[in-house]
């Protein structure tokens, strides 16, 4: 009989305000399904309530229980409150609800926190970047000693970190040279759902698309760049009128910083009169999403800061042309079907729009997706080694 490893992954976000994180989750279960049946692991998806419950039902796996995450009553909450107040030590939480206490699982995949409800083997920390270093002028200073607080103390709990690129365990290196934290690499990869049946020309009137379009698919944060496309829009239209960007993304931003860039974005299109030229989708279903797309003259990405963006795998998988901001990680990450520029050069995004337009994408070289999510499932079971 075989003995199959066992994974936990907690599914305690939503798919609208955290939108990465899902699939990259998600994308763990669907990379598993390529192993062979005998090295399949057993998957427990521990959900919230506002975890995307049905999008995880989808999933083709074999060996997946869904399991309901508890919650504590309210004065434990409050107990554990005043205990993290107090106590600035490796264990989060004095008292824990009791989500799963069966046989110890191999290990636990959780967003940053510790799975302390759940009985296993290993804490697994997927920490999604170190961003709060090299661009703290983002985020308010309550958000800089809250992140860098978290990460002492996962460092002092000794927990496995997971990070989804050598750029990123080099990154985290510099910056904590004397953690003794098992580190490991999830350079992820995507999946798809099905999307043959939709009818392009269907989905364009939806959307009330009209005529040829570049894609932006980012969340709103400072650190995506949205105003550099805005820009090279502003100053293409004068020999291309009828130019068009769509971009997707949930434009509902919890912070202040970020609230106020989406203003800033908004302003920007209305006093270059940049509306003809640029349409804000909001979060659409992940089908239309890619449909458009794979549709679309190219992608672009011109992000200032990244861990392994799954647009970019999106583009891979897809076979699409992608223009695409000149970070170590994203050079890590692709070498083909992708034009390269700095993401504060709008001149040369100019340059790189304006080719496309009037030759065309150029031929693209064939990519073996494959390998690269056999990979992937391979080294999800070696981290529970």
């Amino acid at each position: 009989m075989v003995k199959r490893k066992r994974l936990g992954i907690r599914f305690d976000i939503a798919y609208a305000t955290a939108t990465g994180a899902v699939i990259y989750f998600m994308n763990i279960i669907n990379a598993l399904s390529n192993l062979p049946d005998e090295d399949k692991p057993e998957v427990f998806a521990f959900v919230s309530p506002d975890a995307p419950i049905e999008m995880i039902k989808k999933i083709d796996y074999p060996y997946l229980q869904i399991v309901p995450i508890k919650y504590l009553p309210v004065w434990a909450r409050a107990i554990n409150r005043i205990y993290r107040t107090i106590i600035n030590g490796p264990k989060f939480n004095l008292l824990n609800a009791k989500t799963y206490r069966g046989k110890p699982l191999d290990g636990v995949l959780s967003l940053v926190i510790p799975s302390e409800d759940i009985n296993t083997k290993r804490q697994l920390l997927w920490l999604a970047d170190l961003q709060t270093y090299h661009l703290p002028e983002n985020f308010s200073k309550k958000e800089l000693r809250v992140h860098h607080n978290l990460k002492l103390k996962i460092i002092k709990g000794k927990h496995d970190i997971v990070l989804c690129s050598q750029w990123c365990i080099d990154d985290f290196n510099k910056i904590f040279p004397l953690h003794q934290s098992r580190m490991h690499k999830l350079t992820f990869t995507t999946a798809h759902p099905d999307f043959s049946d939709i009818n392009i020309a269907d989905l364009k009137k939806k959307y009330n698309v009209d005529r040829p379009y570049f894609i932006v698919s980012n969340q709103f944060w400072i650190h995506k760049n949205h105003i550099a496309v805005l820009k090279a829009l502003n100053e293409l239209k004068k020999e291309f009128p009828h130019l068009l960007c769509i971009i997707t993304g949930n434009q509902k931003v919890s912070s202040d910083k970020s609230k106020n860039y989406v203003a800033g974005l908004m302003d920007y299109v209305t006093e270059n009169q940049l509306a003809n030229n640029v349409f804000f989708l909001g979060l659409i279903p992940r089908e239309d999403q890619l449909s458009l797309m794979k549709n679309s003259i190219a992608i672009i990405q011109p992000s200032f800061f990244e861990s392994w963006n799954t647009t970019v795998e999106d583009a891979k998988l897809l076979g699409k042309y992608i223009i695409l901001s000149d970070l170590a990680v994203h050079k890590e990450q692709i070498s083909e079907n992708v034009h390269f520029f700095a993401p504060n050069d709008i001149k040369e995004l100019v340059r790189a729009m304006k080719k496309l337009l009037q030759d065309g994408a150029p031929s693209l070289i064939n990519y073996d997706y494959k390998k690269d999510v056999k990979n992937y499932a391979k080294s999800i079971i070696d981290m529970m080694n």
